[in-house]
């Protein structure tokens, strides 16, 4: 998937404070100076502008708009051009734009930049603003402080252009990065990313950061949208963001505010300071390194912090000053998470340096793999609760209240009903090996195994403890949700397949994907439960539940009595046909057989699931579904195919 500089998909910022104007310090800051020694900042510290060389006047522009940088700046635009690389190679063109993502304030075009010895692909940032003097000197001063920045690990600007789908303000110019942000990257690999380029990425970012508050930058919105991965294996890491329409709305002038005053960007993310009465107005070099502590745990976790959450809930826990609990998965060792908490101490002279964090990153070393088991919850879980909230073929769920780390989060308990001729103990050895495999996975399409739980919720095997997901099931998502647009049912779909893509990756088969085996969080995210835990179960149970319940989503290979080996990622790929077709026509599989054990027998019989094209589904989409359901295992595609399908998809609806 391709993703292009300055993603604009959310608002991000730049600020530059100037001594003579500093906003009001936070309550908690205490202090009005700052102390340089050993590297620590003992107050939070007000950026102050980058030395600006020259003053010579960029084309187009007068010396009003804002003392000059040091070189002058290529410009193009699509009558008249000037080269982009120092007055080399003859006149310059975009041609070819095609729009990647738009914003509230921005849309960024993928286009190709044509001079008269090569052409080369770049992103074009657009700024929707009508023609407003003020905006307009902002504009440029930001264009200047970006052509000041000078680091290996930060995106150059390239240039820019006038008169861009006719735009009254400048566009910018950027390198095209075609591997994305990282931010989609760690959606796409989760927790499976290798551990050294999780730790050369964030060593990189660190070192870009580092470089920003030496020289007095505050970049404003630190997130992993705003970090791009370079080509090539190593995955080189560059900073992006500093957007311009979140600097209009960060100054403290009042010139400067606008009824359409852009937001900060994701909550997940911002300082506490943000949030509080009384914080400054602009962003504090402090609040990059809590901002960066919460990068570290994203990446090294494969989820994001406090995921499970709305922005308000998120604020509110903020506000209380607690954290989102250490993520399991064994990604994040005692050593990092001791770093991470540091970063976002709710005292920003609490928090540690960019450089100093680029020095514990240098000498780190992080487990390739760590051998964990599930935490026991037991503890932290109520009086076991006398209703149940589902029965399933083996379990029974209990929604519970969880008290952990100073914070109440609703639970599903699913107590397994014992029936397996095994001897306890060896049933317990199985089933406890199967939960260290789910323990360690961590992706936002994956439902999280956040510890297990003893006592009365135990019956023969430890009851299992995962977030409650307040949307319920797929089935019950889509019954609450009738007039779903296609964009919707298309997202829902590529968050299944991220989820198999991920599962697959970690050599793990569900197994027993269906409708009720993908639940919806509060975000309108699906995840993917109960991966391998189904045909486990039924497999130290000695039942046919697998031949019955799920019968109907199930791959023919899996039923037929010619066949007795385990799920595949090409079954899984067959129940994802059927998923798919379910999803986006309503029609569940073999729906005219109401009875499972004519289910069944209609599989053997070689008879499809469906009997045609359902309605709302596109030509395209059912040749894909077709292929899915193919009855040989060879002629399906694999998840990433399915994955990077959908996302095209999703892609062409914008």
């Amino acid at each position: 998937m391709e993703a292009v500089v300055g993603s604009v998909r959310r608002t991000k910022r730049l600020v530059i404070v100037h001594e003579a104007r500093r906003p009001p310090i936070h309550a908690d800051h205490e202090h009005s100076t700052a102390s340089k020694t050993s590297g620590r900042r003992d107050a939070p510290q007000q950026a102050a502008p980058p030395s600006r060389r020259r003053t010579s006047p960029l084309p187009g522009l007068t010396d009003e708009d804002v003392p000059m940088p040091a070189k002058p700046l290529p410009t193009t635009d699509e009558t008249t051009s000037a080269p982009p690389k120092a007055n080399k190679g003859g006149a310059t063109n975009l041609t070819n734009p095609s729009l990647n993502t738009s914003g509230d304030y921005s849309d960024v075009y993928k286009c190709t930049l044509k001079t008269k010895t090569e052409n080369t692909l770049v992103a074009v940032k657009f700024v929707r603003f009508g023609m407003h003097e003020q905006y307009h000197k902002r504009i440029i001063r930001e264009i200047h402080l970006r052509m000041e920045l000078n680091h290996p690990n930060i995106i150059s600007l390239l240039g820019i252009t006038r008169g861009f789908q006719g735009g009254s303000f400048p566009s910018l110019i950027f390198p095209w990065m075609r591997n994305g942000d990282l931010d989609c990257y760690i959606a796409y690999y989760g927790a499976g990313i290798k551990p050294s380029i999780k730790l050369s990425v964030s060593q990189e970012i660190a070192s870009a950061v580092a470089y920003l508050h030496e020289i007095h930058v505050v970049h404003g919105n630190l997130e992993t949208k705003n970090v791009l991965l370079g080509p090539g294996p190593k995955h080189t890491a560059y900073l992006t963001g500093f957007s311009l329409s979140t600097v209009l709305s960060g100054m403290s002038d009042e010139c400067f505010k606008s009824p359409e005053k852009p937001q900060p960007g994701r909550v997940q993310f911002a300082a506490p300071e943000c949030f509080t009465d009384g914080g400054s107005s602009l962003p504090i070099i402090e609040s990059d390194i809590y901002s960066f502590g919460y990068i570290l745990f994203h990446i090294f976790s494969g989820c994001l912090p406090w995921h499970d959450l709305k922005s308000d809930d998120i604020i509110n826990e903020i506000r209380q000053r607690r954290m989102p609990s250490r993520p399991g998965g064994g990604g994040i060792d005692n050593a990092l998470w001791n770093v991470i908490k540091q970063c976002c101490s709710f005292l920003p002279r609490d928090r540690r340096s960019a450089a100093e964090i680029l020095a514990f990153l240098k000498q780190y070393k992080p487990t390739s793999r760590i051998t964990i088991s599930p935490d026991n919850l037991t503890r932290d879980l109520p009086a076991i609760p006398p209703k149940v909230s589902h029965c399933g073929g083996f379990a029974d769920v209990r929604k519970c209240t969880l008290r952990r780390d100073g914070r109440t989060v609703q639970v599903a308990v699913k107590s397994i009903r014992h029936q397996s001729r095994d001897p306890p103990a060896k049933e317990q050895q199985r089933y406890l090996r199967e939960l260290k495999v789910w323990v360690r996975l961590m992706h936002e399409n994956i439902l999280p195994l956040l510890g297990v739980a003893g006592g009365d919720y135990a019956t023969g095997c430890n009851a299992l403890v995962c977030p409650w997901m307040e949307n319920g099931t797929l089935e019950k998502y889509l019954t609450a949700n009738p007039r779903m647009v296609l964009r919707q049912k298309l997202q829902l779909l590529r968050d299944v397949a991220a989820g198999l893509r991920y599962l697959h990756s970690q050599d793990v088969r569900h197994g027993d994907l269906t409708n009720f085996n993908i639940l919806v969080d509060v975000n309108g995210r699906a995840v993917v439960a109960d991966f391998g835990l189904s045909y486990q179960l039924s497999d130290l149970h000695g039942s046919s539940y697998s031949l019955t319940a799920a019968a109907r989503w199930m791959a023919p290979e899996l039923i037929t009595e010619h066949t007795d080996g385990p799920p595949t990622t090409q079954s899984d790929i067959y129940s994802f046909g059927t998923i798919m077709n379910y999803v986006l026509s309503r029609e569940r599989p073999f729906d005219r057989r109401q009875d499972n054990v004519h289910v069944v027998s209609a599989v053997c019989n070689k008879e499809a699931p469906f009997t045609g094209r359902g309605r709302d589904v596109s030509g395209e989409h059912w040749k894909f579904i077709q292929r899915c359901l193919s009855n040989s295992t060879s002629s399906r595609p694999s998840a990433e195919y399915a994955y990077k399908f959908l996302q095209r998809e999703l892609d062409s609806t914008k």
